[in-house]
């Protein structure tokens, strides 16, 4: 297959002959889709990533150990320790919510 060089100016430079079992294929548009989406995923900025434990809130040390009092943290996941839901234990030794 031969081809023709173009100079800016718009004259024809030379002929250039190429392969034709790499040029001379059907255009296959799919497959440049997935190599253009794949160049420029690369080119994204990797900026996302995963809190660590110093950046989500709560998650701290328990106040007790849970074998100890025979209370864990209770509503813990599902409000949060800014809320005074704990246990406490009553004059006979009891467990008691707050």
């Amino acid at each position: 297959m031969e081809h023709a060089v173009v100079k800016l100016d718009g004259s024809i430079e030379r002929q250039v002959s190429l392969a034709d079992a790499v040029f001379n294929v059907d255009f296959k548009e799919p497959l440049v889709h997935q190599v253009v989406s794949a160049y420029l995923a690369g080119a994204r900025a990797g900026t996302s990533s995963q809190k660590n434990r110093s950046a989500v809130s709560g998650g701290g040390a328990k106040p007790w150990p849970q074998w100890k009092m025979a209370c864990a943290l209770p509503f813990v996941k599902a409000v949060g320790r800014s809320v005074p839901v704990w246990c406490r234990r009553s004059s006979n030794n009891e467990i008691m919510p707050l």
